[in-house]
């Protein structure tokens, strides 16, 4: 099951779980996504109600959990405003 907590930090700007894999995913403010693995439920739990978030993640889950950085796709600027000339294009008539 996906779970999501609302962030309320500067430094973080989205916190899901997933409780199936134990897969925590955090994403940042600045940019950047991580996924951290088998990271127990307890933590995800505490990680949401910190009092702050940014903390929490620097002391107790960086360094703690293998990660991996997650690649964002970026959508092709050019395959996007063609199909946007074509839209127009045909509702014009």
């Amino acid at each position: 099951m996906q779970l999501s907590a609302i962030t309320k930090s500067s430094t973080i700007a989205s916190i899901d779980y997933d409780t199936d894999s134990e897969i925590l995913t955090v994403g940042f403010v600045k940019g950047g996504k991580y996924e951290y693995l088998h990271v127990p439920f307890e933590t995800f739990e505490r990680f949401s109600k910190a009092e702050s978030q940014g903390s929490f993640h620097a002391r107790e889950i960086k360094g703690h959990f293998e990660y991996r950085k997650v690649e964002v796709a970026i959508p092709d600027r050019d395959a996007i405003a063609n199909a946007l000339v074509s839209r127009i294009g045909g509702g014009l008539h």
